[in-house]
């Protein structure tokens, strides 16, 4: 047995859709522009939009004035530079975020607007799969840089520094320290 929508249900479908064109929730993003002092970037999204019945997408408009989310709380963050033609994750907000950034706390929002493009916070550190890190440490916690060959090392038993070709390895559970390359002291 089939039924067919009725010409209201129909038009009701076309009008959600339509509305839906406009909700955006989150999606990849390519950096062309970093602010470290006001700690925000220019970003053009990765999606294009194609609307029904249209032949070709579109891209969306660049996204300025975008927070970067660094892992953080209090006293403690870790920040990095936010190279461009780096890719983000952008996360978009159900309502205005506008008042929240000039003032922080429990505010109400500036404007009606829901899942906007503007306001949006970017996540950095994701990577398409031509682009992936490689080296990929799966019993450490790591930073480092995309080479690899610079890094910093969070074991269960140890941690150790590398940099330009030398080390030093602090073993946790002897306290023993252990260095590899030249090591100057300065007094």
């Amino acid at each position: 047995m089939t039924s067919e929508l009725t010409p209201f249900e129909v038009s009701l479908g076309l009008i959600v859709q339509s509305a839906l064109t406009n909700v955006h929730t989150s999606m990849p993003g390519l950096v062309t522009a970093f602010d470290s002092a006001a700690q925000t970037i220019t970003v053009q999204p990765c999606l294009r939009r194609k609307f029904e019945g249209a032949d070709e997408a579109v891209n969306l408009p660049p996204i300025e004035d975008v927070p970067v989310l660094f892992p953080g709380s209090g006293d403690y963050w870790i920040t990095y530079p936010v190279e461009v033609d780096s890719y983000v994750w952008l996360v978009f907000s159900e309502r205005s975020i506008e008042a929240w950034l000039d003032a922080g706390g429990i505010v109400d929002p500036a404007r009606a607007r829901k899942f906007a493009l503007s306001d949006c916070v970017a996540i950095a550190g994701i990577n398409p799969n031509p682009t992936a890190l490689t080296g990929f440490d799966t019993g450490s916690i790591v930073i480092r840089n995309r080479d690899n060959d610079t890094t910093i090392k969070i074991g269960s038993s140890d941690i150790s520094i590398e940099a330009g070709g030398g080390n030093i390895t602090i073993n946790s559970s002897t306290g023993q320290v252990d260095v590899n390359g030249n090591l100057t002291v300065d007094k």
